[in-house]
């Protein structure tokens, strides 16, 4: 007898759920504008999905059409953390609270991956109420940058697999280190387009996109239903 399959969702938090795409624009423009205000045009997602491809010490001469001095990009960086740190936690993208809550009823269950320090992602998650909609959340615990999200993924899979037996999992992301971080441990992965990275670059790199939070959801269930498992 055939039984639905509820997949359970290992999202991605910074520019995934939480809308930090947008907040890091407005950094990009207090930032540019501190070191070059008659130079500075305001920049929006579709230039922030260009400079994320670029390193982030090039970003700021990408943005204004030439190279920055040492002190002027001592003063972009300085601004932009400044303007980070004075604003309240970036808030959920939009829909996101109200989807979790459905998919949760209808059966799906979710934890959350990301290379964002841990102690400032729970704090992040607490703050906007959603904490206990995930079965665990892991950020990066170790002072090291090295650490990839393929390896991030690995542990993650071990440590939730026996709270959900052997139902399937997917991942929901923005960024291409989703799809390899999801291959490598073989999962399949939905990449959202609504963050950091263009939907022109993620079409390119061969799984699912989807525009919307919702969209996404929808394709990772379809994924489960379409090998229904038998009892």
């Amino acid at each position: 007898m055939s039984r639905t399959i509820r997949p359970h969702l290992i999202w991605d938090w910074s520019g995934t759920l939480a809308d930090e795409a947008r907040r890091h624009t407005e950094a990009l423009n207090v930032a540019l504008a501190a070191v070059a205000p008659a130079e500075a045009t305001r920049i929006d997602m579709e230039d922030l999905h260009r400079l994320s491809q670029v390193p982030e010490y090039a970003a700021y001469s990408s943005a204004l059409g030439r190279p920055l001095t040492t002190h002027e990009h001592r003063l972009a960086e300085a601004a932009l953390k400044g303007y980070l740190a004075s604003q309240p936690p970036a808030p959920l993208t939009r829909g996101a609270s109200e989807l979790l809550r459905r998919l949760v009823r209808s059966g799906c269950s979710h934890s959350v991956v990301s290379l964002r320090p841990h102690d400032s992602l729970i704090r992040h998650i607490d703050a906007l109420g959603v904490a206990a909609l995930f079965i665990r959340v892991d950020g990066r615990r170790t002072s090291s940058a090295g650490s990839t999200k393929s390896q991030a993924l690995a542990r993650h899979v071990r440590a939730i697999r026996p709270a959900i037996d052997d139902r399937p999992i997917i991942v929901i992301g923005d960024a291409p280190d989703d799809a390899v971080g999801a291959a490598a441990n073989g999962l399949p992965v939905v990449l959202y387009a609504g963050g950091f990275t263009s939907v022109e670059l993620l079409r390119q790199i061969g799984p699912p996109v989807a525009v919307t939070l919702a969209e996404a959801a929808a394709i990772a269930v379809a994924h489960a239903h379409a090998s229904p498992a038998t009892e």
